[in-house]
């Protein structure tokens, strides 16, 4: 039997598997090669829209139109990597809602800005009270939830190049009881005047501008000593913190600090 026989004889289940593994316009792509082809691709349990070489109004486009075709009831991963503009905040919204609708478990929004100036877009409020979300990796956006955050499933977040304002983490860790695992890769609060972080070191956390913080405590005894990374990340959060009036260190941190 011919190798294209074998694959086109492998379970439809398979198939999509297989197609699971491809960029989603690659994916679409094999459409062409027959009827049983066709539709094969809308059942993708993942979906990750990455713009490399097109235009921005180009990735729009192609988003907006291919989310509609999709058949499958549930999306385990759902991912967005393109060049942010406010003007697309209609249609990154909407891309949200419909991950959202089909009860996905990893969402990431991996949003970058070429033109001048903090661009950032604001996640709708639909995301806070969404207890589907096993994981979410948010990148240039503002985290503002109104209310009160029920990320009750919620295993791991990742927060890169936001702005928070005073509560906000509270708001979230409150809302988070089965998290295990905070990242936080660049945090611009310049609002915040009150910082506590303890018991454990958020992943690769950078302070990007924190000019009105007059207290913090940064206690994070119990970390592994020999992890290098976690030793690089508490000196520069001790580094950034050294403006603060009133400054708060465990052991740890002072020994980094020192």
């Amino acid at each position: 039997m011919a190798d294209d026989d074998r694959i086109t004889g492998l379970p439809e289940s398979v198939l999509v598997l297989i197609l699971s593994f491809l960029p989603v316009h690659d994916a679409i792509k094999t459409e062409i090669l027959s009827k049983r082809w066709q539709f094969l691709w809308t059942y993708l349990p993942s979906l990750r829209f990455s713009q490399d070489h097109a235009t921005n109004e180009g990735f729009v486009a192609f988003v907006d139109k291919t989310l509609p075709l999709f058949n499958c009831s549930k999306l385990e991963k759902f991912g967005v990597d393109f060049d942010y503009q406010s003007r697309f905040a209609p249609n990154v919204n909407s891309w949200v809602r419909f991950a959202a609708g089909k009860g996905v478990e990893e969402l990431c929004l991996d949003f970058y800005s070429v033109a001048a100036g903090f661009v950032s877009h604001e996640l709708p409020q639909v995301l806070y009270t969404n207890a589907s979300f096993r994981s979410l990796d948010f990148s240039l956006c503002r985290v503002t939830p109104k209310g009160n955050v029920a990320w009750n499933s919620l295993k791991k977040l990742s927060i890169g190049y936001v702005k928070l304002s005073n509560g906000v983490m509270e708001k979230i860790l409150a809302g988070s009881p089965v998290l295990e695992v905070l990242e936080l890769l660049e945090i611009s609060a310049p609002y915040l005047q009150s910082l506590e972080i303890s018991c454990c070191i958020p992943r690769n956390c950078q302070l990007r501008d924190i000019s009105s913080l007059v207290d913090a405590t940064l206690d994070c005894d119990g970390s592994d000593d020999n992890n290098e990374r976690i030793q690089d990340t508490l000196r520069g959060l001790v580094e950034s913190l050294v403006h603060v009036k009133r400054l708060s260190l465990g052991a740890q941190a002072t020994k980094v600090g020192a």
